[in-house]
């Protein structure tokens, strides 16, 4: 599981389930010409001793879990990935924090949007109030999945881009960037996706209004 399948798994099922030393020795014995298993398995081997976790079922209350995006995600199988940035939330001043494991749960995720990135011809990607996040990755991803294209003789051309955000539109982007002397210049993660290829329409709105809107629109 990803970052954001495991959080989703944890709020369903309102807990998880932590192995026992013996269960996690297993596991290094069974995969020890898996190194990158072996290495996790030992990370969570040493969290769970130094901090002595009891082995077993750590039940978790979630009493309004039917509001949450991600255990919905994790219930219809919809894929939810979570990219984050260590330092930026309140769970890196927890003891138990572990860097390592952070981050292969996030690598796991950027790849898996990297892969829907990758399906994108004809299709189209929403980025709703993400100024730095959703475009850097985005860019990313796109770059590897038109390098595949391109060995394999094809690009990806057709798809919709729509940027939501607060700053007022000052711009048409169809017509290229603005200039230096224009306020939508400094507005970087509309040209960053602008440079993306495909069509990019720009909307200035409250993201609820947008969301409750488009919920709307598609239970119509």
């Amino acid at each position: 599981k990803g970052y954001g399948e495991s959080v989703g798994s944890m709020i369903e099922n309102e807990g998880v389930n932590i192995p026992s030393e013996y269960e996690i020795n297993e596991i290094v014995k069974n995969y020890k010409n898996d190194y990158e298993k072996s290495a996790a398995a030992i990370d969570l081997l040493d969290i769970i001793k130094k901090f002595e976790i009891s082995s077993g079922w750590m039940e978790i209350k979630f009493p309004f879990k039917k509001y949450c995006v991600q255990a919905a995600a994790y219930r219809l199988g919809i894929p939810f990935t979570s990219h984050p940035m260590i330092g930026h939330d309140i769970i890196y001043t927890h003891p138990i924090n572990h860097g390592a494991a952070i981050g292969r749960a996030a690598l796991r995720d950027f790849l898996t949007f990297a892969h829907s990135v990758n399906k994108l011809e004809n299709g189209v990607y929403m980025s709703i109030g993400s100024a730095v996040m959703s475009p850097m990755i985005f860019e990313k991803s796109l770059s590897m999945s038109q390098n595949l294209h391109i060995q394999n003789g094809g690009h990806i051309n057709n798809h919709y881009m729509l940027i939501v955000d607060l700053a007022d539109a000052t711009w048409d982007w169809s017509q290229g960037e603005p200039p230096m002397t224009n306020p939508a210049y400094y507005l970087r993660y509309l040209k960053t996706f602008n440079r993306m290829g495909g069509t990019m329409k720009y909307l200035s709105t409250d993201n609820r209004d947008f969301l409750l809107a488009l919920y709307q629109n598609l239970n119509k």
